[in-house]
């Protein structure tokens, strides 16, 4: 009798598609097509379980860099009121409009993209008719640009407040995504009781698998290119 990798006092009916493991009824799973076993959808599950945990820093990161830059700019803003005779609005507005800077930034690189597109307006006279092109969309950005730059200015206050809570938001779901997936894991571990569950052990399972085969890349992808 081949025994079962995770149920070691069952006898094994199948082996795994994917690493050849031996499985008894309990650990087969059908997952794109195969049969696979419960290890290899633990597997999967915990290499997307990495890139979670990865966007859940890289989002931390970006709202305790704002955090930062809110003290920052009010601490000089606080400065500056002592030091000169700047006015109340300056004082008010530093502390909101340094961790906008990214959007001002990507405003700026933007605009450059436009300008240097296709050789962008370095050429001379003889090429008259192709920098007109090119400065059709090097104005219609700069435009843009201004237009960004006066908004991030106008409704700093409240861009930055939005920006907070929506990367707040998002750590929050990432956490929750991170959770779930953690509990599934702990019910599935070989050395967990649950795995004697035949119930419990499969439900983790097939909600692993939905977690795997969930679009959870592109809400990943969403979360960590979001600037606004």
């Amino acid at each position: 009798m081949i025994p079962c990798e995770v149920h070691p006092d069952r006898a094994a009916s199948k082996m795994c598609s994917k690493c050849g493991s031996p499985m008894c009824t309990t650990c087969q799973f059908d997952h794109d097509g195969s049969i696979v076993c419960a290890s290899c959808i633990r597997r999967e599950a915990m290499i997307k379980l990495t890139g979670i945990y990865e966007v859940q820093q890289t989002v931390g990161s970006e709202l305790k860099k704002m955090l930062l830059l809110f003290l920052v700019g009010l601490g000089i803003g606080l400065l500056l009121s002592v030091v000169s005779r700047v006015g109340i609005l300056v004082v008010f507005y530093l502390p909101f409009i340094l961790p906008n800077l990214l959007i001002i930034w990507a405003a700026i690189k933007f605009t450059w993209k436009g300008m240097n597109k296709n050789g962008g307006m370095g050429r001379d006279l003889r090429g008259a008719a192709y920098d007109d092109a090119a400065g059709v969309g090097f104005i219609s950005k700069f435009l843009v640009f201004i237009f960004i730059v006066v908004l991030v200015l106008l409704f700093a206050p409240l861009l930055f407040f939005y920006r907070i809570i929506r990367r707040w938001l998002d750590v929050k779901t990432l956490k929750k995504m991170s959770n779930g997936v953690n509990v599934n894991l702990q019910k599935t571990n070989r050395d967990s009781n649950s795995k004697d569950d035949d119930q419990v052990f499969r439900t983790a399972i097939v909600d692993l698998t939905v977690f795997i085969d969930s679009d959870t890349d592109s809400k990943l992808n969403k979360i960590i290119g979001r600037r606004i």
